[in-house]
């Protein structure tokens, strides 16, 4: 941080999320995390807020690299097959992919549009998943697919430049 943007960061910050932190010594994604986010918090030129403690707080291990991959791969089509292997995750561990995909969308991080109507409700989103459908909605070939349709959300952007420096 240039010395002339250095500030006094924020106590309801900084207590949160080194309290925060303190839960996740073992998750190295998630400490880095916590770590830049107290920093950027000592930068004038960069907002940070209580609410985004409490989002890195929320995620999982496995959800924090998500959101890595996509600040990586912004605007790419998401492979699947990539991510689980990013992930180091096994074809047959999809739940824990699934879980940490609904986990970033309900903390409005990352948000799912259909090429058809570019948008997809939760309703259908839960009706695919309690059928035992993998992650995503149906193609015209048969095959379920929403990853290819994930982004960041605005705020998703922002967590990650502000955590993942």
């Amino acid at each position: 941080i240039p010395k002339d943007k250095l500030v006094e960061p924020d106590i309801q910050i900084i207590a949160q999320a080194l309290e925060s932190a303190k839960y996740c010594i073992d998750k190295e994604e998630l400490r880095n995390m916590f770590s830049s986010l107290i920093s950027s918090s000592m930068n004038n030129d960069i907002f940070v807020t209580p609410l985004m403690v409490k989002i890195v707080s929320s995620l999982s291990s496995t959800s924090a690299k998500i959101l890595k991959y996509f600040y990586e791969h912004d605007e790419e089509k998401v492979d699947k097959h990539k991510l689980q292997q990013y992930l180091n995750l096994e074809d047959y561990d999809t739940n824990n992919l699934e879980i940490s995909l609904l986990e970033l969308e309900h903390l409005n991080l990352i948000y799912t549009f259909d090429k058809r109507t570019n948008s997809l409700s939760k309703e259908e989103l839960e009706y695919f998943l309690t059928n035992n459908y993998t992650y995503g909605y149906q193609n015209t070939d048969g095959t379920f697919s929403i990853l290819e349709n994930t982004r960041l959300s605005s705020l998703g952007r922002k967590i990650c430049y502000i955590c993942l420096q």
